[in-house]
């Protein structure tokens, strides 16, 4: 009834309301079964069997080189990528922010991750040169790179936009 509802601006008068709404209801029906392949049920006691899986700190490996990785971007696709990837922040605010339009920053993002990708399965990136860099501190690193990016693209004195890092991110 609920979509029915939501729709009511497509019902025509005079046309039969019970008809229309069986319609609505069997192509719900419909989308609902053409979805349900995709989801597994799963039981309480399944989910209560599941582990996490111990990647034997191979993370804090691909951390270390996602670091690396970024310093051989561009500038551009650097900032796009930590902003958006990092930072959280929506393709809107990342362009408000590098002063261009948000097409550019979807770009730059994509054309980031494909560069990426690519420097990481050639292993181009190697490890840190600082042998006491670890992975909390690569991502903390990081984070500090796109607090210095907002910093430098927000003053008090040209714009109102006071952007901040997501919750997740700011408390650690």
């Amino acid at each position: 009834m609920l979509n029915a509802w939501l729709a009511r601006h497509r019902f025509q008068a005079g046309t039969n309301l019970k008809a229309w709404c069986a319609t609505i209801l069997r192509n719900v029906f419909y989308s609902h079964t053409r979805r349900s392949w995709r989801t597994l049920a799963m039981s309480d006691e399944m989910l209560d069997t599941l582990t996490a899986v111990d990647t034997g700190g191979s993370d804090a490996l691909d951390l270390l080189a996602l670091r690396n990785v970024l310093s051989l971007l561009t500038r551009d696709q650097r900032e796009a990528l930590l902003l958006v990837g990092v930072g959280g922040f929506s393709y809107q605010d990342a362009a408000d922010l590098c002063g261009c339009a948000s097409g550019t920053i979807k770009s730059r993002v994509s054309r980031a991750r494909l560069r990426a990708a690519a420097l990481l399965s050639e292993n181009k990136a190697g490890l840190s040169s600082d042998p006491l860099m670890s992975a909390q501190g690569a991502l903390e690193d990081l984070v500090n790179q796109v607090e210095r990016i907002v910093a430098e693209a927000v003053s008090p004195w040209n714009s109102p936009y006071k952007p901040s890092l997501p919750r997740e991110l700011a408390t650690g």
